[in-house]
């Protein structure tokens, strides 16, 4: 008798084994994701520890997304198909999350707010053409961020269901309200932005050539996300204009170098638009970008401190090629 129960009591813990590394993992993932958009278990093939945050940075702020990484171990021993896995991380979230989830090579995306089918269909195109899991949910985010912007009246907010006994519809209305105050407020700066744009653009003195090109560099400087770099920008034009008018002493000489300059700060900010829109193309990224930003800004401190030291001869004898700019290395 002793024997039978022994036999049972293993057969039910062996029944009972995947489920419980299965509780683990989920845990430990949905756990991890109160305190960050990102996952990655310990052990996961192809990671390190700056795996994470190289994924966060593909993240917005106000992103609803989540990315987990778990080791090719975790879907056998877990006995259960990656979708399901998903399904059960969903859950542990409230249903709200659109989840990437890569177990070992495989990948899925999960999103019960969203269409049926709609994030598995966004992993999909991102695995097509990534060659691992880390590029896949990177790219997958990417593509959910031109899903949403594209059909935005299909990407709800994940709101508790007042028939569920959650939200009054007083607390509705305030919701409401609050969104069209962001609206107006949202009108608001884009409206201003296109003013001070607009300003800008005719607002410095300076030879013709000289001026055409700083306003080409303020309308485009727009595009840019980092917004240090977009102050940057701003400021080097700022500085080129008060050059003209209180250092140059040959106008005529100083608009061919700025002429020069600026046309290779513009392919610079080209490249660096590029690489921002489109990271998947590049192998690193964020080292491009990092270069980018530094060319520019390293050109703008020497205009600055050229403008102090008020020598045009320092200024015309400069070389961008050597450490400062380095647009056709860029390109």
């Amino acid at each position: 008798m002793k024997h039978i129960a022994k036999a049972v009591a293993l057969a039910v813990l062996a029944l009972l084994a995947p489920h419980v590394v299965f509780a683990d993992y989920i845990t430990d993932a949905a756990q991890a994701l109160k305190n960050a958009p990102v996952y990655v278990a310990p052990g996961t093939e192809g990671t390190d520890k700056d795996t994470a945050g190289k994924l966060q940075e593909r993240l917005n702020k106000d992103d609803n997304i989540v990315l987990v990484m778990l080791p090719a171990a975790a879907e056998s021993s877990l006995g259960a198909d990656i979708t399901t896995i998903a399904s059960r991380l969903s859950e542990e979230l409230g249903n709200r999350r659109i989840i990437g989830l890569a177990v070992g090579n495989n990948v899925v995306g999960y999103a019960p707010t969203l269409p049926a089918g709609v994030a598995a269909d966004q992993m999909r195109r991102a695995r097509s053409v990534s060659n691992d899991p880390v590029t896949t949910l990177g790219t997958f985010v990417q593509n959910m961020h031109i899903w949403q912007r594209e059909n935005p009246q299909l990407n709800p907010p994940p709101l508790d269901s007042p028939e569920k006994g959650g939200l009054s519809w007083f607390v509705w209305l305030g919701i409401a309200v609050v969104i069209v105050l962001v609206v107006i407020a949202v009108l608001a700066v884009v409206a201003s932005q296109e003013t001070e744009s607009s300003t800008e653009k005719t607002r410095f003195r300076a030879p013709d050539q000289v001026k055409e090109l700083l306003a080409k560099i303020v309308r485009e400087r727009w595009q840019i996300k980092d917004s240090e770099l977009k102050d940057a920008l701003y400021q080097l034009c700022v500085d080129i204009e008060r050059y003209f008018s209180s250092s140059s002493k040959d106008k005529k000489r100083d608009s061919l170098f700025f002429r020069d300059r600026l046309n290779e700060v513009a392919q610079v900010l080209a490249k660096y638009a590029d690489v921002q829109d489109n990271p998947r193309y590049y192998t690193n990224w964020g080292e491009e970008l990092q270069r980018g930003k530094e060319s520019i800004t390293d050109f703008s401190e020497y205009v600055l401190e050229s403008i102090r030291r008020g020598s045009a001869e320092d200024l015309f004898d400069f070389r961008v090629n050597t450490n400062i700019l380095q647009a056709q290395r860029y390109r």
